[in-house]
């Protein structure tokens, strides 16, 4: 594969990425889901960016482990309640392009932006709204919902912020 060509593949798939990811916190936003497709396509995009890298096994198999180690701890999130389904597999299919390397600081982003979404939302909700702005779909279902947290902003957020840092979109930085 041609340098351009391949250079074209991982920009097209940080495209795909971005994309995915604000297609997630836009629809958990107007209707606290997340489709399964999103996950789903974050995969499959996933190891097309394979394509062109020369990764060897060892660090394929790293990013691997690591969504692994990902979906079991969202999983026992999941099961006792913390966490939604969809949040569950949206952060297993962002750790595999994060990888063991970027992990802890999109934890730790999506960790921050999500205390202060909560908070933001907790103050949000106190106020009552004109009938004309709660007329918008998406700030009622903001608004009204009292329980939960559309944390795929959150999640949208530490990857965004991390995106720079994942290994798989190395070479266009070294370009």
């Amino acid at each position: 594969m041609s340098h351009s060509v391949a250079t074209g593949l991982i920009a097209f798939n940080l495209l795909a990425f971005v994309s995915l990811i604000i297609w997630a916190a836009l629809s958990d936003v107007c209707s606290f889901k997340i489709p399964n497709a999103i996950p789903t396509l974050l995969v499959i995009f996933f190891f097309i960016a394979l394509l062109p890298l020369n990764w060897d096994f060892s660090q394929f198999l790293s990013n691997l482990i690591t969504a692994v180690g990902m979906f079991v701890i969202c999983f026992l999130l999941f099961i006792r309640g913390f966490i939604g389904g969809g949040d569950a597999k949206l952060l297993t299919a962002v750790s595999l392009w994060t990888g063991l390397e970027s992990l802890s600081t999109f934890i730790f982003i999506t960790t921050i932006s999500g205390g202060g979404l909560a908070i933001m939302l907790i103050i949000f909700r106190y106020f009552n709204l004109p009938k004309k702005i709660k007329s918008v779909y998406c700030i009622k279902q903001l608004h009204d919902e009292k329980k939960y947290v559309p944390y795929a902003i959150a999640i949208s957020s530490g990857a965004l912020a991390t995106v720079g840092e994942f290994i798989v979109f190395a070479p266009l930085w070294e370009n």
